[in-house]
C-alpha cells in the first residue's frame, strides 16, 4: 500500500509539474498565435493596397493616356460662324482637338470667352468621353458709335468693336461726341449721358419703329445735351435732361406737320414750349 501510493504521488507530482509548465508556456503560444496573425493581416493588407495601387495607376493611364477620352469633337450653339472662330482662338481650343479631355479647364475657357467683346454670357460643358459644347449668347449691335473710328454698340452701351461700313448690310442710327478716351472695347461707354441718346433710341426701336429708322445721328454734348438728326434733315435740338421725356413731344410735332423733316430745327429742351424753324427755299 505504502509502495503504491508513493508512485501514486509521483505520478500526481509530474502531472502537476507538467500542468505548470503548461500554465507558463501558455502566454508565449499566445503571443506566438498572435505575432503570425498580425503578419498575416500585414501581408494581406499589403497585398491589398499593392493591388489597388496597381488597378489605380491602371485606371489613370485608361483615362489620361489612351485614345478613348481624347477631344474629338467641340460644338457650340448660340455663336455666329465668324466669333466661334474668335473664342476658340481667345480660349485655346483652336488646336485642342485630340487633347485629353480630364486635361480640359472649362471654367478657365469660359473666363477666357468671356472676354471677348461680343459675348454677354456663356456656358462651357464637358460631354464625355469626346466632346465639348459650347452655348453662348452674342451681344447684338444696336448702333454705331463714331469716335477715331467706328464701332458697334450694343444696347447696353458696351463697345463691340470696330466696325467695316462697306460690310453693313443694314443701316444704323449713329452716335457721336463720345470722347475717344472713354471707349474700351469690351466694355460699357464711360461717358453718362451717351445712355440718355441710347434710352431714346431703345424708346423709338420699341414704340415707333418708323420714327426709329428715321433716326440719321444723334450727338451729344457736355454743355448743350442731345441732339437728333433726322434723314431729312430735321435738327431735334432735347437738351440736359432725359430724352425719352420728350418723345411725346416730338411724335406730336412730327405728326402735326406733314412736311417737318424738311425743317432746319426744332428745339424741345424747354417745357410745354416747342420751337421749330422752317428751312429757308433755296433761290
Amino acid at each position: 500500500m505504502a509502495l503504491g501510493s508513493g508512485k501514486q504521488g509521483r505520478i500526481m507530482a509530474r502531472q502537476h509539474v507538467k500542468a505548470t509548465g503548461l500554465r507558463r508556456l501558455a502566454p508565449f503560444a499566445q503571443r506566438v498565435r498572435s505575432f503570425f496573425m498580425n503578419v498575416a493581416i500585414l501581408s494581406l493588407c499589403l497585398g491589398l493596397s499593392v493591388a489597388i495601387a496597381m488597378t489605380g495607376k491602371l485606371f489613370y493611364m485608361f483615362v489620361m493616356r489612351s485614345g478613348y477620352f481624347e477631344l474629338a469633337r467641340i460644338d457650340t450653339s448660340g455663336i455666329s460662324d465668324e466669333v466661334r472662330e474668335e473664342i476658340m482662338q481667345v480660349a485655346g481650343l483652336k488646336t485642342a482637338s485630340g487633347v485629353n479631355l480630364f486635361q480640359v479647364d472649362a471654367d478657365r475657357a469660359r473666363d477666357r470667352i468671356l472676354t471677348h467683346p461680343k459675348m454677354r454670357a456663356v456656358t462651357v460643358t464637358k460631354r464625355y468621353p469626346r466632346s465639348l459644347l459650347i452655348v453662348g449668347e452674342e451681344r447684338r449691335p444696336f448702333a454705331i458709335l463714331c469716335s477715331g473710328g467706328f464701332y458697334f454698340l450694343d444696347e447696353a452701351a458696351t463697345v463691340l468693336g470696330p466696325v467695316d461700313l462697306k460690310t453693313l448690310d443694314r443701316p444704323f442710327p449713329y452716335l457721336t461726341g463720345v470722347p475717344a478716351e472713354d471707349i474700351t472695347p469690351g466694355q460699357r461707354l464711360k461717358t453718362p449721358q451717351a445712355y440718355n441718346a441710347l434710352d431714346l433710341l431703345l424708346a423709338l426701336n420699341s414704340k415707333n419703329r418708323d420714327l426709329f429708322d428715321k433716326v440719321s445721328e444723334t450727338h451729344i454734348d457736355k454743355n448743350e445735351g442731345l441732339t437728333v438728326y433726322l434723314k431729312g434733315g430735321l435738327e431735334v435740338r432735347l437738351g440736359l435732361g432725359p430724352a425719352v421725356d420728350r418723345l411725346a413731344n416730338l411724335e406730336a410735332f412730327l405728326n402735326t406737320r406733314k412736311d417737318a423733316l424738311s425743317d432746319r430745327y426744332l428745339d424741345l429742351r424747354f417745357d410745354n414750349q416747342i420751337i421749330y424753324k422752317p428751312r429757308e427755299p433755296s433761290n
